[in-house]
């Protein structure tokens, strides 16, 4: 199993197991692509005035887990491939959120009423 890395263009790429808890982004551009059957698991992270430029599941298995929030973002979610499974559930937009969730082929997207 990999961990999460962190590329020159800001982009978390997940392959293998990952969870991101407790995480702090602010005032930037981040993005997350979980590929090659990898999954992953957001918790607990704060993002504040940044464009997340994607949260992507490609042939993956990605969860926007509890205790996130977002204030002032735009933020895309994206899934793609056959086998993706994108899920979000508990996310909180503070205020001034934009988003935007996008399902490619047979991947499957959930998004929770609690959002």
């Amino acid at each position: 199993e990999q961990p999460v890395t962190m590329t020159e263009s800001c982009c978390l790429v997940v392959h293998g197991r990952a969870q991101l808890s407790g995480c702090s982004l602010s005032n930037g551009k981040h993005g997350m692509c979980v590929c090659e059957g990898g999954e992953a698991s957001v918790q607990g992270t704060t993002v504040k005035g940044v464009q997340l430029t994607g949260f992507f599941a490609v042939d993956s298995k990605l969860s926007i887990g509890t205790g996130n929030t977002a204030e002032g973002c735009r933020i895309g979610f994206g899934a793609a491939g056959n086998t993706a499974v994108l899920t979000i559930e508990r996310l909180t937009f503070a205020k001034n959120c934009q988003m935007a969730v996008a399902a490619a082929q047979q991947a499957r997207v959930s998004v929770a009423s609690n959002c």
